[in-house]
Order: structure tokens, then C-alpha cells, then sequence
């Protein structure tokens, strides 16, 4: 099955766009908030050094930020990468 991580920070705005596509979508993923400093520290090495939010990992691939998330989406890419991935997913509540 799928994974998808999404390093996020809450009051960035491109990173609610990632949320809100992936939700459109039914993707269920694991979203990691990075205003902790270790939760930082994991996904600057997991990237390699990218130190800007969302970054977002579908599996083991680095898919990096919101406009390459757009991108794929637009493309018919994403929806070939993810076609495996449970449809569920839970809403956030407001």
C-alpha cells in the first residue's frame, strides 16, 4: 500500500493547499507538522537539506513542494502514483 507523508507548518498557506488537494482527492496520508524543531530536523534530512513547507513524500519518492503536487495533479500523474491508496480518509474538524 502507499504512503504519503506531508511535512506542513498550520499557518502556511501552500501547505493548506496540499492538504485540501489531497483531501479532495480521498487520499488518506500522514501529516507531520514541522513547528517542532525535531519534527524539522527529520524532514530537512529526509529531503536532503529542503528546509521550505510542504514537502510531501509518496512512498520512498520526494515529490518536494505545492507546485510540484499541483503539477502531478493536473497531469494525471499523482492519480497513478497514489491509485493504490486507501480512499478513506478522515476530514479535519474546524
Amino acid at each position: 500500500m502507499t504512503t504519503i507523508v506531508l511535512y506542513t507548518r498550520r499557518d502556511h498557506p501552500e501547505c493548506a493547499l496540499a492538504r485540501e488537494l489531497l483531501w479532495a482527492r480521498s487520499l488518506h496520508f500522514e501529516e507531520v507538522d514541522v513547528g517542532d524543531e525535531l519534527r524539522f530536523a527529520e524532514m530537512v534530512a529526509r529531503t536532503g537539506g529542503a528546509g521550505a513547507v510542504p514537502q510531501l513524500f509518496i512512498d520512498d519518492y520526494h515529490i518536494n513542494g505545492w507546485r510540484e503536487l499541483k503539477h502531478l495533479e493536473e497531469t494525471g500523474v499523482l492519480e497513478n502514483m497514489v491509485s493504490d491508496v486507501a480512499t478513506m480518509v478522515a476530514q479535519p474538524s474546524s
